[in-house]
């Protein structure tokens, strides 16, 4: 009896364990559908996730393409000060969403088909929707930036996830790069305020004075300066190995999409003379191109001298005909009437209306401001250091030359018509410069007659003249200006890489235009103007190549003897602006020089001139109404002449600087873009 109870115990206690298995193996299964349903439920969360994370990427970078309707000019005198930084912020929001969808769907346990509509619309919106480059219409831009943002940022994730592993495997190693990285914020922010230290400075020790007694503008100075910091890291040339003969090809056939099929058999071309066009029609940013184009010159069909000597080109293109590149020839054709007509002029000058110089050698860089030009500009210094106490002649730098704008027109119409952009109106400076006698010339490597795109906005009642000789169709070239995108960030004078034409440099173009000119009117009186957009991108880079050329081609003329008896300006219209690294961010010295130009100049000196103004006036606030004035009073011009501008003054004479700072110039200056720090 005993066993058969003790065995019915056991039964009952393996039952027991039983049951309590089965209860234990079904609430594990009831855990495992609950958990098979939050699953379900959260994978399908993910998912919705991912597609409402889609949408907004998308609708911040839509938010990025927010431009403005009107001309170029009208846009850039209206830009809100914010447009750069609200493009920027759109930017980053976009590429960190667009990242995170990217990590959610190739690491995590989410469907894969997400691909299959996120990458078309992004490629639709990267290459599609807006290509453009000018401020209505700033694709180009948005997709360059965009990439950029994009690796900058797949970097620091990177980065991020390796310190994520290191840390949870190897502690020691982790506080290491820890504690370096701290290190590294720290030197960098000491380097960032210690590269200020130089801000103020221009050549041979001058340095920017803020002295309350003489001057009431005192120009600001910033806390810290990221463009020595990051020098060199953005040059997309030297990075990408490039030089102006490793990326030629196509180059005839692209020509030939925009001239006329009589041209196609051909290998011999010249570019129009355009000093003829008109301004208002023919030279109109909208026809200008076009016009070029039309006016071609096939010299197979037509004998070069079988044409109106004022006509005959004097850029020439010659194709080879097996490797179908092209190579260019200078020729300048002398007007001898001319030049007779003016040398008359200016023998029959009385002695106290004749100009203080022989020649005027205008050297006008786009966008590059005072500071820029003594960091990147260093073969330059280097001859204009022999002058430094010299004899022979005299560097000065208006070191407090403030711009009213950070675009060209604004500046660029006081400057050479001596009157505000927004009466639009002014007399060319050609005029008054042609009645001394002088011949005049101009080149410049951007597909305008002018140093400015010719827009129907305050250009009214503008008296425009030509000059006597122009280098300006050739630039017009579709190899390297973009008709269908002119403000394009990868070729063309906006590049954020090296200008090239034909193999060779467009500025190298610009000099030889200059020399050729200069030599060819060796004995006349010359006013020259050579113009260079090699500033103007958001690098700060691309400038540093027309450095080494620039400065030979000084020395080339100083040993020939040119420049005895020339004055030579640099000069520019403001500092930098363009789209890149440092606008994004806002780097406080780059946007104080946004509107503190490049005004030197480097006289010859004469007994008959006086120089006390000249080393007082490097500290008084200045701006392009002076230079139009210095200008006037260096051809010979006098009060009574009535041809100075309302607010300008020649810095051969005194100026007051306690009467100047921005409410002198409160017609032209826009508030903002004033840089004397107590305005």
């Amino acid at each position: 009896m005993e066993k058969i109870e003790e065995e019915s115990i056991k039964e009952r206690k393996v039952d027991k364990n039983k049951n309590k298995k089965n209860e234990i193996q079904h609430k594990e299964e009831e855990k495992d559908k609950i958990k098979d349903k939050s699953k379900k439920s959260t994978l399908s969360f993910n998912e919705l996730k991912i597609i409402i994370l889609s949408l907004i990427s998308f609708y911040f970078y839509i938010l990025s393409f927010k431009g403005c309707e009107g001309t170029q000019s009208y846009c850039l005198v209206t830009l809100s000060p914010g447009f750069f930084y609200s493009l920027g912020v759109y930017l980053i929001i976009s590429v960190i969403i667009t990242i995170y969808i990217f990590y959610q769907i190739l690491n995590k346990n989410n469907s894969k088909y997400h691909l299959f509509y996120y990458l078309p619309i992004l490629i639709y919106f990267l290459y599609l929707h807006d290509n453009g480059s000018d401020l209505s219409h700033h694709g180009s831009y948005n997709k360059m930036l965009f990439y950029v943002l994009f690796v900058i940022f797949i970097i620091v994730f990177l980065n991020f996830s390796l310190l994520k592993y290191i840390y949870k495997n190897y502690r020691i190693i982790f506080v290491s790069i820890t504690l370096s990285f701290i290190w590294i914020i720290i030197y960098t922010n000491i380097k960032i305020k210690k590269n200020c230290t130089t801000w103020y400075d221009g050549y041979n020790g001058l340095r920017v004075e803020n002295d309350p007694k003489y001057d009431k503008c005192k120009i600001a100075h910033p806390k810290r300066c990221w463009i020595n910091l990051l020098d060199g890291i953005f040059d997309v040339s030297r990075i990408l190995r490039e030089n102006c003969s490793n990326f030629r090809g196509g180059e005839k056939a692209e020509l030939l999409k925009y001239l006329t099929p009589d041209f196609n058999q051909s290998n011999y071309f010249g570019y129009p003379i355009t000093t003829n066009y008109t301004w208002l029609d023919q030279s109109h940013f909208d026809r200008f191109f076009n016009n070029v184009m039309a006016d071609m010159i096939n010299l197979d069909k037509v004998k070069y001298d079988q044409i109106d000597d004022e006509l005959k080109p004097e850029i020439l293109l010659k194709f080879d005909p097996i490797s179908q590149m092209g190579d260019v020839s200078i020729k300048i054709n002398k007007k001898e009437k001319m030049a007779k007509e003016r040398n008359k002029l200016y023998n029959s000058l009385l002695p106290k209306d004749k100009p203080k110089y022989s020649n005027i050698l205008f050297l006008y860089i786009d966008a590059i401001s005072r500071p820029e030009f003594v960091r990147s500009m260093k073969q330059t210094e280097k001859f204009l250091s022999k002058y430094y106490n010299s004899t022979e002649k005299s560097l000065y730098q208006m070191m407090k030359y403030q711009n009213f704008i950070f675009f060209t027109q604004q500046n660029v119409n006081p400057m050479f018509f001596g009157e505000s952009m927004f009466n639009s109106n002014g007399t060319s400076i050609l005029k008054h410069i042609k009645k001394k006698g002088y011949i005049t010339a101009h080149a410049n490597n951007i597909c305008t007659r002018q140093l400015y795109d010719i827009e129907d906005n305050y250009t009214e009642n503008i008296i425009y003249d030509n000059f006597d000789h122009e280098n300006i169709a050739f630039m017009c070239d579709p190899n390297f200006y973009n008709p269908e995108n002119r403000f394009t960030p990868y070729m063309g004078p906006y590049s954020i890489r090296r200008r090239c034409l034909y193999g060779r440099d467009t500025f190298e173009y610009i000099l030889e235009y200059g020399e050729k000119f200069w030599e060819t009117y060796i004995n006349e009186h010359k006013f020259l103007r050579l113009s260079f957009q090699d500033a103007h991108e958001g690098t700060l880079e691309v400038v540093k190549y027309l450095d080494v050329k620039l400065a030979e081609f000084l020395e080339n003329f100083d040993k020939k003897g040119y420049l005895k008896d020339t004055a030579i300006f640099f000069v520019s219209d403001h500092g930098n602006n363009m789209i890149g690294f440092y606008n994004i961010l806002q780097a406080e010295d780059y946007v104080l020089e946004k509107t503190l130009g490049t005004w030197f100049m480097l006289l010859p000196k004469k007994k008959n001139i006086d120089e006390t103004y000249l080393e007082k006036n490097q500290q008084k606030m200045v701006s392009p109404y002076d230079i139009h004035d210095t200008l006037i009073d260096m051809f010979g011009y006098h009060k009574k002449d009535n041809v100075y501008s309302r607010k300008g003054k020649s810095v051969y004479q005194e100026i007051n600087g306690l009467e100047r700072d921005c409410h002198y110039y409160s017609q032209d200056i826009i508030t903002v873009w004033c840089r004397c720090f107590d305005f």
